[in-house]
């Protein structure tokens, strides 16, 4: 998970595009928002944040 553009196992795509397409199939939203509160550390949050984004998704 450390380099989203690494080859994905099951495909000629990478991980990132993998996700990508995983999204455009499903109807994914949060029922609360997600805060900082909710991680234990600053980089499980930031990692969260910065994965959520590029997935186009909405976190606060």
């Amino acid at each position: 998970m450390k380099n989203m553009d690494a080859p994905y196992q099951f495909g000629e795509m990478t991980i990132r595009q993998a996700a990508q397409k995983a999204m455009d199939k499903v109807d994914f939203h949060f029922t609360a928002p997600i805060t900082r509160k909710d991680f234990i550390t600053d980089r499980q949050y930031e990692s969260f944040r910065k994965r959520a984004k590029c997935l186009g998704l909405q976190v606060e």
